[in-house]
């Protein structure tokens, strides 16, 4: 599951618009993807300043799962909810959004998209509902809720733009790679 939601993070990445800079300010603090991880740091740094895989925000334990860059940069991390069924997606689910939406619109103000609100009319599975987004001057935030083999996710994923569609190039440039290596059996 977690390749599964780090290569949607990285298909998410190749079909939003690229924000761009304002200010030096906005930029110095839009590094920060969550509490002292900033965009690019090595993994190295990133072990270093995470001590927990797990982060609490609104009562709810979150699993905090990473992206990288080919060149070990960190790119984008996804906040990610604890599993519910589809009967629990208009209270438990909902409940989970609106903490990660109040916490962030604290900070970043209120999201540059609103959709409407999550049920279960409009999550299917295998597929992401975005109720939010923000577009910062680095970086893209989204919260809603990802779906698969039944169960539901609140998450919250925050990346660099850029970086993520580096990385999901040279994803596919290592799939090809393999395919015509793999193809050589035959």
């Amino acid at each position: 599951m977690k390749f599964a939601l780090i290569i949607t993070l990285f298909a998410l990445a190749t079909s939003c618009n690229n924000p761009g800079a304002d200010s030096k300010n906005a930029i110095t603090q839009d590094s920060v993807l969550y509490k002292h991880l900033k965009i690019g740091i090595n993994k190295e740094n990133y072990e270093k300043h995470l001590l927990s895989n797990k982060d609490t925000i609104g009562g709810t334990v979150f699993k905090i799962v990473s992206a990288f860059t080919p060149e070990d940069s960190l790119a984008g991390i996804i906040l990610l909810g604890p599993n519910h069924f589809a009967a629990d997606i208009e209270t438990k689910v909902i409940t989970e959004i609106d903490a990660l939406k109040r916490a962030y619109t604290e900070k970043y103000g209120e999201p540059t998209t609103s959709n409407a609100k999550a049920s279960i009319l409009n999550v299917s599975n295998s597929k992401d509902y975005i109720q939010y987004e923000w577009e910062l001057p680095n970086k893209m935030a989204q919260i809603g809720i990802t779906s698969n083999d039944g169960t539901h996710n609140a998450y919250m994923k925050i990346y660099n733009f850029n970086m993520l569609e580096k990385a999901f190039r040279k994803v596919e440039e290592n799939k090809e790679e393999q395919a015509k290596k793999d193809s050589e059996k035959f």
